[in-house]
């Protein structure tokens, strides 16, 4: 017996998926013979998928005056061939198997095994399609990091890298204040690493986690540098626990990429954050550099302004952007300036 999962995704210009099995009796190349089915029986076909809607059992045997059978499937020595229709994963699906005259027809028993396996293909492809949308949202996610610069890793409750993004790695090489050892981070900083372990320790105790704990902290390295870090607390789902499950992520920002970034990048992010909340050039200016990782003493030099103007700045920012506290506004500005692509 020969048979063939097959894959329609529900678009003009997809091109079919075809899963193509067959004894070892069968000395047919499948490929060669989709290919000629497609090109020249696929309208000839009575029961082609064109006709099976999902739910549809339709076989051979009430068609073998046509065409189709004479002349594609018996110079095959296809006698008895069905197919059936069915949907899942947003796709039109068929299963399609034939037999030889000595094999004999499909029984009862046997088409009722082909509908009870239904189900779990059906499973089996939705669950298919969650993983590359995930796949896909978690590239588009590491993409717009990379855009904006941030570097991201992500730890388990045992404080285990999970993953990383090319701009954390970066960041390793290039300061020796953070390194990769024995699969852990490793940051030179008390503070850091005290708010690091507590976070673990909650995630550990399955204790419910609020991205109110959320803590940014400033680095200095050497040669001049340092590094903004934002510490995030990920909400545990309680069916998915444990090592392997994400427990903490860090944000990392080089902050000596301030000086070092063009007028225009600068200049377009702060169009983008002032069109996003209708914040004033200054304000944007201040929101972006606090979400650099500087304080708010350390932002208003850098904009030669005195702290106190940074103040009333930040409480107009926090009033246009429904935000009170400087974590949140970081949060805020990571989930849209960022997820845009910078």
């Amino acid at each position: 017996m020969a048979a063939a999962l097959v894959l329609y995704p529900n678009t003009e210009s997809s091109v079919e998926i075809h899963v193509i099995s067959s004894d070892e009796q069968y000395d047919i190349d499948w490929a060669a013979v989709n290919r000629r089915y497609i090109n020249t029986y696929l309208d000839l076909d009575p029961t082609s998928c064109l006709m099976t809607a999902p739910g549809d059992l339709k076989t051979i045997d009430e068609h073998k005056d046509t065409a189709y059978y004479q002349e594609f499937l018996q110079p095959l020595g296809v006698e008895y061939a069905l197919r059936m229709g069915f949907a899942a994963a947003g796709r039109n699906c068929w299963i399609s198997a034939c037999k030889t005259r000595a094999q004999g027809n499909f029984s009862s028993a046997a088409k009722a095994k082909l509908q009870a396996l239904i189900p779990h293909l059906e499973v089996s492809l939705e669950n298919y399609a969650t993983v590359m949308l995930s796949s896909s949202e978690r590239f588009l996610y590491n993409t717009a990091l990379q855009n904006m610069n941030f570097g991201s890793f992500v730890l388990d409750a045992d404080g285990k890298i999970l993953s990383c993004n090319t701009v954390a790695e970066h960041l390793t090489q290039r300061y020796s204040e953070i390194a990769v050892e024995n699969g852990k981070l490793a940051i030179n900083s008390n503070v850091v690493n005290e708010t690091l372990q507590s976070l673990l320790s909650l995630s550990r105790k399955n204790s419910a986690t609020d991205e109110r704990e959320s803590r940014v902290i400033r680095i200095d390295c050497g040669a001049g540098g340092s590094i903004g870090i934002l510490l995030k607390p990920v909400s545990r789902d309680k069916y998915f626990t444990g090592f392997a499950a994400p427990a903490v992520v860090i944000y990392l920002s080089d902050l000596a990429r301030l000086q070092l970034a063009s007028h225009e990048e600068t200049f377009d992010n702060q169009k983008m954050i002032s069109a996003l909340f209708g914040l004033t050039a200054a304000e944007a200016k201040l929101t972006l550099l606090l979400a650099d990782g500087l304080t708010l003493a350390g932002a208003g030099r850098m904009l030669s302004i005195a702290e106190k103007t940074a103040r009333n700045h930040l409480a107009h920012i926090f009033e246009k952007t429904g935000v009170n506290r400087q974590v949140d506004l970081i949060r805020l500005v990571y989930r849209s300036v960022a997820v845009m692509g910078g």
